[in-house]
């Protein structure tokens, strides 16, 4: 099988989508944003080390050495918003929305509930080192299925612009599959959703694409159900 390496740099886009509890998309109004808002998207990830075991035998004799396999507990992701995005906050933490007297929504609140919201990260950088192919340019496509725990840091009101970061933690158990949107090429050139579906094991997944960004939204808009085929 041929690699292709690539060179990823700029945060390019942020698609956020809602889930259930159980980590499927949430088909309906408001359940999906895009925005360009971005300083960066930090990936990370939390390491269980393995058991070891180093008896030793009498007499301080080397007796048995063991060491268990290491796992991923989860993976973290802190997104850093260059300016208020009410709905964005909002669909990642689960806090209220606030809106003016059109309806618009202007703000957000924080209480003292349990974060319960669940959502699905995807993140578009660009990329150095490839050519384009089939007439497109190459982008970085990273996601994150099922996230969790989001969580608002600290705002400074200060001469420079604020700043708006969140931080929040995987989970097992993904329902996403394939995905409910077309990120790659299939093997005929045609749009197409995660060419292998991801398993319920599944905490991030990486690769380039061809399919370009999706375009930025006015805040949070429905998500209709893929059609079949």
């Amino acid at each position: 099988m041929a690699q292709t390496e690539w060179y990823s740099f700029h945060a390019n886009r942020l698609r956020i989508t809602k889930l259930d509890v159980c980590g499927n998309p949430v088909y309906g109004t408001a359940s999906t944003l895009v925005t360009k808002g971005i300083i960066k998207g930090s990936i990370g990830y939390e390491w269980e080390d393995g058991e070891e075991i180093n008896q030793k035998e009498g007499g301080g004799g080397r007796g048995l050495v063991n060491k268990d396999d290491p796992y991923l507990k989860f993976v973290t992701a802190e997104i850093e918003f260059t300016k208020v995005l009410p709905d964005a906050l909002s669909m990642t933490t689960g806090m209220p929305i606030v809106a003016d007297g059109a309806g618009n929504a202007v703000g957000f609140r924080l209480n003292n509930q349990p974060i319960t919201a669940n959502v699905a990260l995807e993140l578009w950088s660009d990329v150095g080192g490839v050519a384009c192919g089939t007439g497109a340019k190459p982008y970085g496509y990273f996601l994150i299925p099922f996230l969790g725990s989001g969580k608002l840091g600290n705002i400074e009101l200060q001469i420079s612009e604020a700043t708006f970061t969140i931080t929040a933690e995987s989970k097992d158990g993904t329902q996403w599959g394939a995905g409910p949107y077309d990120v790659v090429l299939d093997d005929v050139d045609a749009l197409s959703p995660l060419l292998t579906p991801l398993t319920v094991n599944d905490h991030f997944h990486s690769q380039m694409t061809l399919v370009p960004p999706p375009a930025v939204t006015a805040g949070a808009v429905a998500l209709t159900a893929p059609v079949g085929p």
